[in-house]
């Protein structure tokens, strides 16, 4: 593996996390996130 390959791994699995934790506190905010999810729980039942 070349030394820029080794360098861009390791940021991108420094920086992932952050992109994956939700960027708001509110509550109006952790409703539109997870929203997606509430639907499809209401059509599946």
């Amino acid at each position: 593996m070349s030394l820029r390959c080794l360098l861009l791994s390791l940021l991108l699995s420094f920086f992932a996390p952050a992109w994956l934790t939700p960027v708001c506190i509110n509550d109006c905010c952790h409703f539109l996130e997870s929203f997606p999810s509430r639907l499809k729980e209401l059509r599946r039942d």
